[in-house]
Protein backbone atom coordinates (compact mmCIF):
# COMPACT_ATOMS: atom_id res chain seq x y z
CA UNK A 1 0.00 0.00 0.00
CA UNK A 2 2.99 2.42 0.78
CA UNK A 3 4.65 1.33 -2.19
CA UNK A 4 1.69 2.14 -4.48
CA UNK A 5 1.24 6.08 -2.54
CA UNK A 6 5.04 6.54 -2.62
CA UNK A 7 4.44 5.97 -6.83
CA UNK A 8 1.60 8.11 -6.83
CA UNK A 9 3.62 10.79 -5.46
CA UNK A 10 6.81 10.14 -7.75
CA UNK A 11 4.14 10.91 -10.56
CA UNK A 12 2.96 13.50 -9.81
CA UNK A 13 5.81 15.03 -9.23
CA UNK A 14 7.07 13.99 -12.59
CA UNK A 15 3.83 15.67 -14.10
CA UNK A 16 4.73 19.13 -12.13
CA UNK A 17 8.34 19.29 -12.75
CA UNK A 18 7.29 18.40 -16.67
CA UNK A 19 4.30 21.14 -16.99
CA UNK A 20 6.62 23.83 -15.38
CA UNK A 21 9.32 22.88 -17.50
CA UNK A 22 6.90 23.53 -20.53
CA UNK A 23 5.81 27.03 -19.68
CA UNK A 24 9.00 27.87 -19.18
CA UNK A 25 9.90 26.80 -22.90
CA UNK A 26 6.92 28.42 -24.16
CA UNK A 27 7.51 31.67 -22.18
CA UNK A 28 11.26 31.84 -23.90
CA UNK A 29 9.93 31.23 -27.51
CA UNK A 30 7.43 34.15 -27.03
CA UNK A 31 9.35 36.48 -25.49
CA UNK A 32 11.26 37.67 -28.83
CA UNK A 33 8.00 37.80 -30.32
CA UNK A 34 6.51 40.19 -27.65
CA UNK A 35 9.94 42.21 -27.82
CA UNK A 36 9.28 42.40 -31.66
CA UNK A 37 6.24 43.65 -30.89
CA UNK A 38 6.93 46.75 -28.69
CA UNK A 39 10.07 47.75 -30.77
CA UNK A 40 7.55 48.27 -34.09
CA UNK A 41 5.22 50.12 -31.83
CA UNK A 42 7.87 52.47 -30.68
CA UNK A 43 9.02 52.67 -34.18
CA UNK A 44 6.19 53.36 -35.36
CA UNK A 45 5.65 56.44 -32.51
CA UNK A 46 9.16 57.23 -33.71
CA UNK A 47 7.85 57.75 -37.23
CA UNK A 48 4.67 59.36 -36.05
CA UNK A 49 6.79 62.40 -34.19
CA UNK A 50 8.69 62.82 -36.82
CA UNK A 51 6.24 63.38 -39.23
CA UNK A 52 4.36 65.82 -37.16
CA UNK A 53 7.79 67.54 -37.26
CA UNK A 54 7.96 67.97 -40.68
CA UNK A 55 4.70 68.88 -41.20
CA UNK A 56 5.56 71.63 -38.59
CA UNK A 57 7.84 72.62 -40.42
CA UNK A 58 6.78 72.64 -43.48
CA UNK A 59 3.58 74.97 -42.00
CA UNK A 60 6.23 77.25 -41.03
CA UNK A 61 7.99 77.75 -43.93
CA UNK A 62 3.99 78.66 -45.75
CA UNK A 63 3.66 80.96 -43.49
CA UNK A 64 6.80 82.81 -43.72
CA UNK A 65 6.83 82.94 -47.52
CA UNK A 66 4.41 85.32 -47.95
CA UNK A 67 3.54 87.20 -51.26
CA UNK A 68 1.97 90.29 -52.12
CA UNK A 69 0.36 91.95 -55.16
CA UNK A 70 1.68 95.07 -56.39
CA UNK A 71 0.44 97.41 -59.83
CA UNK A 72 3.57 99.02 -61.52
CA UNK A 73 2.61 101.49 -64.54
CA UNK A 74 3.44 104.40 -66.23
CA UNK A 75 7.19 104.44 -68.32
CA UNK A 76 7.88 100.99 -67.58
CA UNK A 77 8.57 98.08 -70.08
CA UNK A 78 5.87 95.18 -69.15
CA UNK A 79 2.93 97.46 -66.87
CA UNK A 80 0.98 95.17 -64.96
CA UNK A 81 0.05 93.47 -61.92
CA UNK A 82 3.11 91.34 -60.15
CA UNK A 83 2.95 88.46 -57.34
CA UNK A 84 6.50 89.61 -55.51
CA UNK A 85 7.22 88.75 -51.78
CA UNK A 86 6.16 90.87 -48.81
CA UNK A 87 9.45 92.25 -48.81
CA UNK A 88 10.60 93.06 -51.73
CA UNK A 89 12.09 96.51 -52.79
CA UNK A 90 10.51 99.25 -55.62
CA UNK A 91 13.83 98.39 -57.70
CA UNK A 92 13.31 94.62 -57.33
CA UNK A 93 9.80 95.26 -58.85
CA UNK A 94 11.17 97.32 -61.01
CA UNK A 95 13.29 95.16 -62.82
CA UNK A 96 11.18 92.20 -62.62
CA UNK A 97 8.70 94.72 -65.20
CA UNK A 98 11.83 94.62 -67.76
CA UNK A 99 12.76 98.24 -66.52
CA UNK A 100 11.95 101.99 -67.42
CA UNK A 101 11.25 102.81 -71.33
CA UNK A 102 13.54 105.09 -72.74
CA UNK A 103 11.24 108.42 -71.76
CA UNK A 104 11.18 106.79 -68.17
CA UNK A 105 12.80 108.54 -65.15
CA UNK A 106 12.64 105.91 -61.96
CA UNK A 107 15.29 107.78 -60.65
CA UNK A 108 12.36 110.01 -59.50
CA UNK A 109 11.30 107.86 -56.92
CA UNK A 110 12.47 106.03 -53.80
CA UNK A 111 13.95 102.66 -55.31
CA UNK A 112 14.28 101.42 -52.22
CA UNK A 113 10.84 101.65 -51.08
CA UNK A 114 9.44 98.72 -49.63
CA UNK A 115 5.94 97.35 -51.11
CA UNK A 116 2.96 96.83 -49.79
CA UNK A 117 -0.02 94.52 -50.72
CA UNK A 118 -2.33 96.60 -53.10
CA UNK A 119 0.01 99.08 -53.81
CA UNK A 120 0.21 100.86 -57.15
CA UNK A 121 3.32 102.65 -58.41
CA UNK A 122 3.26 105.00 -61.48
CA UNK A 123 6.73 105.00 -63.22
CA UNK A 124 6.99 109.03 -64.52
CA UNK A 125 8.65 110.64 -67.78
CA UNK A 126 11.30 112.97 -67.52
CA UNK A 127 8.99 115.02 -68.61
CA UNK A 128 6.68 114.68 -65.27
CA UNK A 129 9.58 114.03 -63.16
CA UNK A 130 11.06 117.94 -64.29
CA UNK A 131 7.28 119.38 -63.47
CA UNK A 132 7.42 116.98 -59.85
CA UNK A 133 11.08 118.57 -59.43
CA UNK A 134 9.94 122.05 -59.88
CA UNK A 135 7.04 122.04 -57.84
CA UNK A 136 9.10 120.58 -55.24
CA UNK A 137 10.94 123.06 -54.94
CA UNK A 138 8.29 126.03 -55.15
CA UNK A 139 6.64 124.05 -52.10
CA UNK A 140 10.46 123.79 -50.22
CA UNK A 141 10.17 127.91 -50.62
CA UNK A 142 6.91 128.79 -50.57
CA UNK A 143 4.99 125.96 -48.33
CA UNK A 144 2.49 122.91 -49.57
CA UNK A 145 -1.00 123.86 -51.48
CA UNK A 146 -3.71 123.35 -48.73
CA UNK A 147 -6.29 121.78 -50.94
CA UNK A 148 -9.22 122.87 -48.32
CA UNK A 149 -8.15 126.88 -48.82
CA UNK A 150 -6.50 127.12 -51.89
CA UNK A 151 -7.67 129.44 -54.74
CA UNK A 152 -8.33 127.94 -58.42
CA UNK A 153 -5.28 129.55 -59.65
CA UNK A 154 -3.33 127.73 -56.35
CA UNK A 155 -4.67 124.60 -57.26
CA UNK A 156 -3.78 124.49 -61.28
CA UNK A 157 0.02 125.15 -59.62
CA UNK A 158 -0.53 121.22 -59.62
CA UNK A 159 0.33 118.99 -62.69
CA UNK A 160 -2.64 117.18 -63.74
CA UNK A 161 -4.83 119.90 -62.44
CA UNK A 162 -6.47 122.01 -64.67
CA UNK A 163 -9.45 124.58 -64.67
CA UNK A 164 -12.07 121.89 -64.75
CA UNK A 165 -10.62 119.70 -62.02
CA UNK A 166 -9.27 122.79 -60.05
CA UNK A 167 -13.10 124.12 -59.89
CA UNK A 168 -14.58 120.34 -58.86
CA UNK A 169 -12.17 120.94 -55.67
CA UNK A 170 -13.37 123.82 -54.76
CA UNK A 171 -17.42 122.90 -55.16
CA UNK A 172 -16.45 119.60 -53.15
CA UNK A 173 -14.95 121.47 -50.68
CA UNK A 174 -18.55 124.27 -50.49
CA UNK A 175 -20.83 120.83 -50.83
CA UNK A 176 -19.20 118.87 -48.28
CA UNK A 177 -16.95 120.85 -46.06
CA UNK A 178 -13.04 120.30 -46.16
CA UNK A 179 -11.26 117.60 -47.17
CA UNK A 180 -10.08 115.40 -43.73
CA UNK A 181 -7.08 113.50 -45.52
CA UNK A 182 -4.91 114.14 -48.45
CA UNK A 183 -6.13 111.17 -50.24
CA UNK A 184 -9.56 112.18 -49.89
CA UNK A 185 -9.03 114.70 -53.13
CA UNK A 186 -9.26 110.69 -55.28
CA UNK A 187 -13.18 111.91 -54.49
CA UNK A 188 -12.83 114.26 -57.60
CA UNK A 189 -14.03 113.08 -60.66
CA UNK A 190 -10.96 112.37 -62.85
CA UNK A 191 -8.56 112.44 -59.69
CA UNK A 192 -7.82 108.75 -59.53
CA UNK A 193 -4.66 106.83 -58.00
CA UNK A 194 -1.79 107.78 -60.66
CA UNK A 195 -2.69 111.96 -60.61
CA UNK A 196 -2.34 111.26 -56.51
CA UNK A 197 1.11 109.97 -56.57
CA UNK A 198 2.00 113.22 -58.84
CA UNK A 199 0.55 115.55 -56.46
CA UNK A 200 0.75 113.72 -53.06
CA UNK A 201 4.01 115.21 -51.87
CA UNK A 202 2.61 119.03 -53.13
CA UNK A 203 -0.78 119.32 -50.86
CA UNK A 204 -1.73 119.32 -47.48
CA UNK A 205 -4.99 119.50 -45.38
Amino acid sequence: MQKKWGKAVLALLAFVLAGTFYCVEMYKKEAPVWESVQSEANAGMTGSLEAVEIGAEQSEETTTNTTIYVHICGAVQSPGVYEVPENCRLYELLSLAGGETDEGCADALNLAEGLQDGQRIVIPTEAEAETMRTLTEQTVGGGLININTASAKELMELPGIGEAKAADIIQYREEYGKFQTISDIMKISGIKDALFQKIKDLITV
